[in-house]
């Protein structure tokens, strides 16, 4: 695959250069320009991003609307600081905030609702997905990456629960499958036409 080209590649580039470095858990996604051509299609205000690395994908969903706001969880301190720097020389600080900690700890901290949810840290989890639902408002995007590096008992889960049509519908991928794009599923009222 030959992702296209973002402002953003300078940052992309790094994460990888740094990774080969310190041999961490900083990944570079690779289709940012797939990235924000879902963020254009479904123009959030909020985004909630669980794994910033270097803050790459951060800045390709802030760039894909001069009102979108995003809230990225890193929970290395060294990658949060690399990731905010890159995020200010990208020109994009005002629009991203950078948390430090757990995925878990800092999602019950937030306030209020989300139009889009990005998970790229490390393997996806039932308790995370659950969180991510529930912070997104109703026929919120949820764009799921890293389905591969799940477990198989995981992987299980993870594919029952997008099945639930109660709950999420399937609505298109990225990164040759790899990263899938899920729609929220309304409440539905009983007794309501």
């Amino acid at each position: 695959m030959n992702a296209r080209p973002t402002p953003f590649d300078f940052i992309q580039k790094t994460t990888r250069n740094h990774r080969l470095r310190h041999w961490c858990s900083a990944y570079a996604f690779k289709d940012g320009a797939g990235l924000i051509d879902i963020a254009r299609r479904y123009s959030p205000a909020r985004v909630i991003e669980l794994g910033t690395a270097l803050g790459f994908t951060a800045c390709c969903l802030a760039s894909s609307g001069k009102a979108v706001r995003v809230d990225t969880i890193e929970r290395d301190s060294r990658h949060a600081a690399l990731a905010q720097t890159n995020i200010e020389a990208a020109g994009l600080a005002e629009r991203i905030t950078v948390h430090l900690g757990r995925f878990e700890e800092v999602l019950r901290s937030l306030l209020g609702r989300y139009d889009m949810a990005f998970f790229d840290g490390g393997s996806p989890s039932i308790p995370i997905i659950e969180q991510l639902h529930t912070l997104l408002d109703d026929d919120g995007v949820l764009i799921c990456a890293n389905l591969s590096r799940a477990s198989t008992g995981q992987a299980r889960e993870l594919e029952r629960e997008f099945d639930n049509l109660d709950r999420w519908l399937r609505i298109g991928a990225i990164e040759d499958g790899g990263t899938q794009i899920l729609r929220k599923q309304a409440k539905k009222l009983i007794g309501r036409a």
